[in-house]
């Protein structure tokens, strides 16, 4: 509830923020390429697919470091990344994109680079084809 209550203090103060509530899976993508920031402050999460899909739409993304794609990301150079838990670090990111917002096409492009190295669909071919086609799927 602290982050929510965060977040929902936060909306109330910048008109440009809106926090949604769950909405479908075929909606979801059409309503990420109209806004500016995907945010995921997940505490346990392997891997966002909001975050991946935000990465892929070259947009500006926040998620915690209990996300796996945090794992690729580095904070403030192709995305930003708050420590778990810790909500006064959420919200420094959020200030930070919130007033820098039109200074931040480098990160959203290098995030995208993020994107396209790990977890685009060519990539995902590629390791396919290299584990099964390649024979290093036999188990010994």
């Amino acid at each position: 509830m602290e982050y929510y209550d965060t977040i929902k203090l936060f909306e109330q103060n910048n008109k440009n923020v809106r926090v949604l509530d769950i909405i479908e899976k075929s909606e979801l993508l059409t309503l990420m390429k109209q806004v500016d920031c995907i945010v995921a402050p997940s505490r346990q999460d392997s891997t966002n697919s909001c975050i991946v899909e935000g990465l892929m739409l070259s947009k500006v993304c926040l998620c915690s470091d209990g996300t796996g794609v945090s794992r690729y990301m580095k904070d403030c150079v192709n995305g930003f990344v708050f420590p778990n838990y810790n909500v006064d670090e959420l919200k420094v990111r959020l200030m930070l994109i919130a007033d820098n917002f039109s200074r931040l096409d480098v990160i959203a492009k290098n995030g995208r680079k993020v994107y396209e190295e790990v977890f685009s669909v060519q990539v995902f071919e590629r390791n396919i084809r290299d584990y099964w086609i390649d024979g290093r799927n036999k188990i010994e």
